[in-house]
């Protein structure tokens, strides 16, 4: 009897052996086409002239791009957290990204070079604290104030070329204290010299969109700031109220430029048509 249920055993374990492992596909369709391996990645751009070409950025410091739709992958780290991306519409090769400054490639990730704060004007990094913040230090009079919360949140390039950045105050964090105010700046030679369009209030940005250099929106967390193409320099149309969350997938489609037509505290940001994506909430058009 024992020597039977061992050869009966002795058959059920070799059938478990040679089985074949089931592949059971995903049922909606997605695969993973990396970059991975630690952290989060978050950001996805992608660029208006080729959709094969994705910038994103990741938690840990690096951040990638792929110019063959998630073929490959190349890294690049410019010493900190990449806070926003964009491609310059203008010229398939440029790409910005933030950090606590502006950075600028001109070959599709492959090298940079910082336009803001001026790198001439006694711009270092420092590393402080028991968390090793890393802090930009800089005579240049656009980035006075700034300390480990100062953070370029959004980057909008208009169709001509001309840049507009979305600057987070310093205050707050760890450390507590009052949120100071931001600033949105604007350059229209490649980052070579940059002027103050308005102050931003405290908060995060959740998108900034550049149909042309003087037609701009402004997403925050607290309200949406707009100014009219034509307007004068000073003249925004700004609207308080709150978000409703309707959607909360991680959204991979960059913002496109739209009109702000009227503001609802109860349903949200409406636009003349289509719907607006801004980071993981979905606002839509009515």
């Amino acid at each position: 009897m024992t020597r039977a249920l061992l050869i009966v055993l002795g058959c059920l374990t070799a059938g478990f052996l040679s089985a074949a492992p089931v592949d059971t596909p995903r049922p909606d369709g997605w695969r993973i086409i990396g970059p991975g391996g630690g952290g989060a990645t978050m950001l996805p751009t992608i660029s208006p002239h080729d959709p094969r070409v994705v910038a994103v950025a990741c938690d840990m410091t690096g951040a990638y791009v792929t110019e063959d739709g998630g073929g490959s992958w190349r890294m690049f780290n410019l010493g900190s957290v990449v806070s926003s991306l964009a491609f310059d519409p203008s010229d398939p090769d440029v790409l910005y990204a933030g950090t606590a400054a502006l950075w600028r490639s001109a070959d599709r990730g492959r090298t940079w070079r910082m336009v803001f704060p001026d790198p001439a004007r006694h711009t270092r990094a420092l590393f402080v604290g028991d968390h090793a913040d890393y802090v930009l230090r800089s005579d240049d009079p656009l980035y006075a104030g700034a300390d480990e919360h100062t953070i370029v949140q959004g980057i909008a390039v208009a169709p001509d070329g001309v840049v507009t950045i979305a600057m987070r105050g310093g205050g707050g964090g760890r450390n507590g204290g009052p949120q100071r105010p931001g600033a949105l700046l604007q350059s229209a030679d490649k980052g070579e010299r940059w002027r103050t369009l308005r102050d931003l209030p405290p908060g995060r940005v959740l998108a900034l969109s550049a149909a042309k250099a003087d037609d701009l929106v402004v997403v925050l967390d607290t309200r949406v700031l707009r100014h009219v193409a034509g307007a004068g320099a000073d003249t925004w149309i700004e609207h308080d109220g709150s978000w409703t969350l309707l959607h909360t997938a991680p959204v991979t489609a960059a913002v496109p430029p739209a009109t702000l037509a009227s503001w609802s505290p109860a349903v949200g940001l409406r636009l003349d048509s289509g719907t607006l994506s801004v980071d993981r909430f979905t606002v839509l058009a009515q």
